[in-house]
């Protein structure tokens, strides 16, 4: 038979544990990822790490500052909480270094776009169609909730080159609505590299 104060100590001792762990877990895979911003893929089975860490930077903010508060919190523990603090706060900035490079990159967009489609080309595009563009091109709340995915016609494997007798493929994505609109091209090196279109 347990006794009775066994039911009361257990409870508190996973939450000791828990509040003991958590900081040092969460400060390491936050600083194992943060890392991967900078660190590029040294083979082809690390390379979603290598492209995934800036995509998730913002998650990653979050992660690494809470660490960082949590090991504050704790400073006066011991040595090992004064090294922690130091670690959170490398990894915060290897984490925000995609956010900070954001506003160069789209103004290089902008301009280039400017520079093939005219000073004013959204004049062309009707005010129905304007009322349906994103307001920003990149809104940071929806690093967290994510982008609305409308429905849209896919056609998959298409063949659009044979080099060495070897087919490569792509997927094509439409609005359901039949018309002109216009197109981006992307090629993930991934995919062509295993001659698989579902990594395009």
């Amino acid at each position: 038979m347990i006794p009775k104060n066994n039911g009361k100590k257990l409870p508190l001792l996973v939450a000791f544990l828990i509040s003991r762990f958590i900081p040092w877990f969460l400060s390491a895979i936050a600083l194992f990822l943060s890392l991967w911003v900078i660190v590029p893929a040294p083979t082809l089975f690390l390379y979603p790490l290598a492209v995934g860490a800036p995509e998730i930077s913002p998650w990653l903010v979050a992660i690494n500052t809470i660490a960082l508060l949590l090991n504050l919190l704790r400073r006066h523990q011991g040595k090992v909480y004064i090294i922690l603090p130091i670690c959170n706060l490398f990894a915060l900035i290897l984490s925000l270094l995609p956010l900070m490079q954001f506003p160069a990159a789209n103004a290089a967009i902008a301009t280039q776009m400017q520079a093939v489609l005219g000073e004013n080309y959204l004049a062309a595009v009707p005010q129905s169609d304007r009322a349906q563009l994103r307001p920003q091109p990149f809104i940071l709340a929806d690093a967290f909730r994510g982008i609305p995915i409308r429905d849209v016609r896919i056609d998959r494997t298409i063949v659009f080159a044979n080099p060495d007798g070897v087919s490569l493929k792509l997927n094509l994505y439409r609005p359901m609505q039949v018309g002109k609109y216009p197109a981006i091209i992307t090629l993930y090196g991934g995919g062509l590299a295993q001659r698989q279109s579902r990594l395009q």
